[in-house]
């Protein structure tokens, strides 16, 4: 569309070093300005068509900055290198800054969280879960056997978001205010109304506004792998364990008690197993369960599945620059979600992260009425991140347990 375009052209005229996110933050701030002034009808329809066109337009921009073979400060023929994020200038010396199309997939890992569980720590692990639990089949460990033993590093992004916030909201301030209340005596055989002070609590409400900023870090698995359906195809149920403190366990059980009621005569213990999981995980309340049943199976309000222990890991492993020596002898996963992909995706968990800060600066004893608009940049790392997956059977059913690779089973 002819008014994308324009306002592409717009923004690259005002923001000339931008990057294409900022580029097209720019050309939607100028989108809605024209919204806000114009006296032309303009549908949902055409807002959502002009909008996305503004994001092609913005791709091809990018698309033909990453080919081009001139200087932008002197015009000068330049060696376009593929994989180079800039090129300097042989004449004049200037950085001519490569800018990556939004849909294109990383190339280069920039940092990766050593692998720390080796194949005998994760079997330690799985045969550590048969053992726990007072309704485990007194067998499992002697007739469970392992069908599948892999460790493997996925892809990730970590993003460090920087924002600004302007908020308003309502402080509220308590206080007891007295009141001439009457209650009913008797005296002398004959009840009439008294009157007594009494105090209530009213509150008295203050408007107040302010400005918020800071830097938080958020990040996201990047690939498939851990998506996969054959992941789970016929399988009786998925253990996810980390190495945090916390255990609780918890999706879908429902639908693996489904399973195994048809098997519950003969292996009774093994059906109490599965009730005493389903109760144990109405006692965690808001913690997030680090060890659940998933994968395969409806999920309940905690909602985790193998690749949240991607994120689990890069909050608490330690990272460091990637060498390819972390990685030898292991299966790498490629990135297969773009980069703003990606960080379109954290939109709400941002959000929140944003609104939960901005609410810190709530004063009095109660607060209403929290209003906030924020601007946010980011700055993106490439993560590589180890993972470990075992399955095993028992019983003709299979297991499949999920661990992050980020610590030495205990």
């Amino acid at each position: 569309m002819k008014i994308a375009n324009t306002l592409v052209k717009k923004a690259v005229e005002q923001l000339p070093d931008a990057g294409a996110d900022q580029i097209k933050t720019e050309a939607l701030r100028l989108f809605q300005y024209y919204l806000k002034n114009t006296e032309d009808e303009v549908s949902q329809e055409q807002i959502e068509a002009i909008t996305m066109a503004v994001d092609i337009a913005v791709m091809k921009l990018a698309a033909e900055a990453s080919t081009s073979k001139h200087c932008k400060s002197c015009g000068a023929e330049i060696e376009y290198a593929a994989g180079s994020q800039s090129l300097v200038c042989l004449y004049c010396g200037a950085n001519n800054e490569i800018h990556k199309a939004e849909n294109q997939l990383p190339v280069t890992v920039e940092k990766v969280i050593p692998m720390s569980v080796s194949q005998e720590d994760l079997e330690r692990r799985v045969y550590a879960y048969m053992a726990t639990g007072d309704y485990t089949p007194d067998d499992m460990l002697e007739a469970a056997t392992f069908v599948k033993k892999e460790r493997f590093y996925v892809p990730a992004f970590g993003f460090r978001v920087s924002y600004e916030a302007t908020w308003t909201a309502s402080f509220g301030y308590d206080r007891e205010e007295s009141y001439t209340a009457y209650r009913t005596v008797t005296r002398n055989n004959r009840q009439h109304q008294e009157a007594y002070t009494a105090y209530k609590t009213v509150t008295d409400w203050r408007p107040a506004n302010g400005v918020d900023s800071g830097i938080f870090s958020v990040s996201t698995y990047a690939g498939k792998k851990l998506f996969e359906p054959s992941i789970s195809a016929n399988a009786g149920t998925d253990l996810l364990e980390s190495n945090a403190d916390v255990k609780s366990s918890g999706v879908g059980i429902k639908s693996l008690a489904d399973k195994f009621e048809a098997l519950a005569n003969r292996f009774e213990p093994l059906a109490n197993k599965t009730k005493s999981l389903a109760q144990s995980i109405n006692s965690f309340g808001d913690t997030k369960p680090t060890e659940s049943v998933v994968n395969g199976f409806p999920q309940d309000e905690s909602g985790f599945a193998p690749a949240e222990l991607v994120t689990y890991a890069i909050a608490n492993g330690s990272m460091t620059d990637y060498n390819p020596s972390f990685t030898s002898g292991l299966e790498t996963e490629k990135f297969s979600v773009p980069e703003a992909s990606a960080f379109a995706s954290l939109k709400n968990e941002i959000n929140s992260n944003i609104n939960r800060r901005v609410k810190k600066r709530g004063q009095g004893d109660r607060q209403k009425d929290w209003h906030w608009n924020a601007t946010t940049s980011h700055s993106t790392q490439t993560i590589s991140v180890p993972i470990c997956h075992a399955i095993f059977e028992y019983a003709g059913v299979e297991y499949h347990v999920w661990i992050d690779g980020i610590g030495a089973a205990g």
